[in-house]
Parts: structure tokens; C-alpha cells; sequence
């Protein structure tokens, strides 16, 4: 079997290492690199936009996706509606920009209490630990 054949072909281990590498990186940022550039602006109001942000991609990632391909592959998939190879290989783009959407369409209590505690430390009164950044490490 050829590189690009088997990169292409969903059972392999090169197509599901490409496929979990791309829906990890939305568009290359991260979780983290979202984070650790909020971290680098001073505007209080684009902090939590960032930091909003970070969180709607962490809860597309860890809760929607997962979800969205579980319940693709479980008793529903049938051969009657099969999309073929193009479904098997695009399917998992098609869930991470979903979940992204519905990240942040849908106001989740989850992505609010965390940005609130991502923002702890921006909301003092007095406001003395906005110049330490965004922490990363809890």
C-alpha cells in the first residue's frame, strides 16, 4: 500500500494521527496558545474575549466532538447512507467545525464557569494581578 493510501484510509494509524492532529489545532492554535495569548494583551474586555474564546475550543474538543463522532459510528451508521471514503475521511473535519459552532452558539454553564475562573485573577478590585497574565498551570 502506498504512503498516500494509507494516510488516506481510515484504519490507519497515519489517518487517525492526521485526523486528531487537525481537529486538536483549529486553524493551528490551541487551547493553550489561546491562553498564553490572552496572557500578552493588556484590554481587559479582549482578555475575556480570548479567554472566551479558549474555552468554547476546549469545550468543543473534550465534550461535542467526541460525542459527535461516537454517536456518528454507533448504531446509526448503515450502509444505506454511507458516504463512501469521503465520509470516512471528512467526517471528522465536518464534526470539529460543527462542535465549534456549536461551542459557541449554545451558552454552556461549563464554558462560563471556566472562563470565571480563567478570569479570577482579572477581576480583583484592585486589580494588581492583571499585569501577571493569564495562569496557565491553575
Amino acid at each position: 500500500m502506498n504512503q498516500l493510501a494509507a494516510i488516506m484510509d481510515p484504519s490507519s494509524a497515519q489517518h487517525s494521527a492526521r485526523v486528531s492532529a487537525s481537529s486538536t489545532n483549529d486553524r493551528g492554535t490551541s487551547f493553550l496558545d489561546k491562553l498564553e495569548r490572552a496572557g500578552k494583551l493588556t484590554d481587559f474586555d479582549a482578555i475575556e474575549a480570548q479567554v472566551t474564546e479558549a474555552a468554547e475550543k476546549l469545550i468543543a474538543d473534550l465534550f461535542i466532538q467526541p460525542l459527535m463522532a461516537q454517536a456518528r459510528s454507533g448504531p446509526f451508521k448503515s450502509d444505506l447512507f454511507s458516504g463512501g471514503m469521503a465520509e470516512d475521511v471528512f467526517a471528522p473535519h465536518l464534526d470539529a467545525e460543527l462542535s465549534s459552532g456549536m461551542s459557541k452558539s449554545a451558552q454552556w454553564p461549563l464554558t462560563q464557569s471556566l472562563v470565571d475562573q480563567l478570569m479570577a485573577a482579572y477581576r480583583q478590585p484592585d486589580n494588581q494581578a492583571a499585569t501577571k497574565g493569564v495562569d496557565q498551570h491553575g
